[in-house]
C-alpha cells in the first residue's frame, strides 16, 4: 500500500492482503510474487498464508476519499495489484489465513 507509486497510469497502490492461489500456467509469470520474493515472502500458492493489510488499507482508502472529496480531486488508485480478490482458498476458510 502505497499513496504515492512509480506507477504511471496511478496515483497510488492499495492491497487489502498480499498472496494468492496459483491457479493457471500464466501464474508463471506473475509479477507480484516476484516481487514479494524480493522481499523474503512465501505467500504465493496452495497453502500459503496470505500477509493481512486489510486493517490499515481500510483506514487509508477511507482517508484517500475523504481527501479526494474534500479537495475536489479523482486519484487514481491500483487496487489489488499484489492479491486476487476471487481467490478461493482465502473465501473458503472460516478464518483469514494470514503470516502475520
Amino acid at each position: 500500500m502505497s499513496k504515492e507509486t512509480n506507477i504511471s497510469w496511478c496515483d497510488s497502490t492499495l492491497n487489502f492482503w498480499w498472496g494468492c492461489t496459483k491457479v493457471s500456467p500464466g501464474c508463471a509469470n506473475c509479477y507480484a510474487n516476484t516481487f514479494a520474493a524480493r522481499f523474503g515472502k512465501d505467500i504465493w500458492g496452495k497453502g500459503k498464508p496470505r500477509e493481512d493489510h486489510r486493517k490499515n488499507a481500510t483506514k487509508e482508502a477511507l482517508k484517500w476519499n475523504r481527501d479526494a472529496a474534500k479537495n475536489g480531486t479523482r486519484p487514481r488508485v491500483f487496487c489489488g495489484s499484489m492479491m486476487d480478490w476471487l481467490d478461493d482458498e482465502l473465501w473458503n476458510t472460516k478464518e483469514f489465513p494470514t503470516s502475520a
